[in-house]
């Protein structure tokens, strides 16, 4: 599309050409790269990675491969190093933080959920698995209770 002089006009779809940057702890002085978007062939194979995911060594090899394909190369090996560490290891709280970080700037999973996925019901802004039942139907006569 050109405008009324000719010109080209030029749509800039502002992404930031910067890494994303992270730490593990505050004020460490490691911090860790990530592409600012993440390439098409890396999503489809992090994707992958994600769905494959399970538990003992395996889960734990694909963790370290998963921020293999989504931090920059140097970040990623010092990664696999804090997985190491004695001292400042990497934990699984910071697992969870970063991916969730990292996959929801990359788009890869919602951070809100769809308009459609959650219709509120009449009484309040929530919907329940069992609006509607009564309590009767919600609970079976010869359920157990559990009391802490």
């Amino acid at each position: 599309m050109v405008d009324r002089n000719g010109i080209a006009e030029i749509h800039d779809f502002g992404i930031d050409p910067n890494p994303r940057a992270f730490t593990l702890y505050t004020n460490d002085t490691n911090v860790f790269f990530a592409p600012p978007v993440l390439p098409l062939q890396l999503a489809a194979h992090a994707t992958s990675l994600l769905k494959g995911m399970d538990s003992g060594d395996s889960a734990y090899e694909k963790v370290l491969a998963l921020f293999d394909e989504l931090l920059l190369p140097e970040s990623a090996t010092m990664m696999r190093q804090y997985a190491e560490d004695r001292t400042r290891p990497l934990g699984v709280q910071h697992v969870m933080k970063v991916m969730t970080w990292l996959l929801e700037g990359y788009g890869l999973r919602p951070t809100v959920p769809s308009p459609s996925s959650s219709i509120p019901s009449e009484g309040g802004g929530s919907t329940s698995s069992t609006d509607g039942a009564s309590p009767e139907d919600s609970i079976p006569s010869n359920s157990d209770s559990i009391v802490s």
